[in-house]
This record gives structure tokens, sequence and C-alpha cells, in this order.
């Protein structure tokens, strides 16, 4: 029988497979279409963060309001070891370093699916969306799952 840790870290793994193949279905169904899911699933997951988990993702710009958001993936959830956020006008760019979600994404994109569901890319263009009342989508992704460097750029409408 397993231990109490051994059981917390095959419920992760199960969660992992979970993850891995609701993705896999979605772009299976859905192809390229799949790539709109992200921000759908970001406006849910925000509404949880804030809802079920008492977290407040609140921000004077857009700037402020993405690092309190990456403050949350990295000091509470544990979820990248380091984020990083770039505002250049219109254009945001996302840098996650060490993402615990790095093994999924790789064995995903080895399968030839890109990693259009990103937790992180979707709850940022979610907040943005939901906290800024301003309309964002994502312009494009570089994953390095070597270097377990991900950076996402998302354009403000």
């Amino acid at each position: 029988m397993a231990s109490e840790t051994e059981k917390k870290q095959n419920l992760v793994k199960l969660s992992s497979l979970i993850i891995h193949g609701l993705t896999k279905g979605l772009w299976d169904l859905l192809g390229e279409s799949a790539n709109v899911t992200a921000k759908q699933i970001g406006h849910t997951s925000v509404d949880m963060l804030e809802k079920e988990m008492g977290f407040e993702i609140a921000g004077e710009d857009t700037n402020d309001l993405l690092v309190e958001l990456n403050r949350i993936f990295v000091d509470e959830l544990g979820a990248v070891a380091d984020a990083d956020v770039n505002v250049d006008g219109d254009e945001v760019t996302l840098t996650f370093k060490g993402c615990q979600f790095m093994k999924l994404t790789k064995d995903l994109m080895d399968q030839g699916i890109p990693p259009f569901i990103c937790p992180f890319k979707g709850m940022g263009m979610a907040a943005i969306e939901k906290r800024l009342g301003k309309k964002a989508h994502i312009l494009g992704s570089d994953v390095d799952t070597e270097g377990h460097i991900c950076i996402h750029k998302i354009e403000i409408l």
C-alpha cells in the first residue's frame, strides 16, 4: 500500500494524465481551433483562484495586474520558479521559468501538440479582460522545454 506521500505524488501524476488526455482530445477534435480555448479556460481559472482559493487579482494597470498574478503563480502556488512581465505599449511579454507543467508540455509537444492550453497565458489574457476591460489575444509562444522557459506574447486591443 502506498504511503501518504506516495499517494499525493500519485494524485499529481493522475492529474497530469487527465490534463494530458483533455488537451490531446481537444487538439484531436479541433486542431488549430483549439487555440481559442486558452482564454476561456483562463477566465474560468481566474474565477476559481479568486472565489475558491481566496486570491485577489488586482492592479492599476497592465503591468501591476500581471505582476500580481505572477506573484501568485510563484509565491502562493509554486507553479513556476520565476515569472517576469514586460509591457511595451499594447504588447505584453510574459516569461516563465521553472514551470511545473514542463514535462506535460514536452510530452504534448513531442506528439505535435503546441502549448495552446498554458494556464499562465490564458489567465494573463483573462485578467486583462476582466480587470482592465480590454480585449487581449495571444500573438505567439516560445517554449524551451530543455531550459524550462516559456515566453508568451500577448496583444492588448
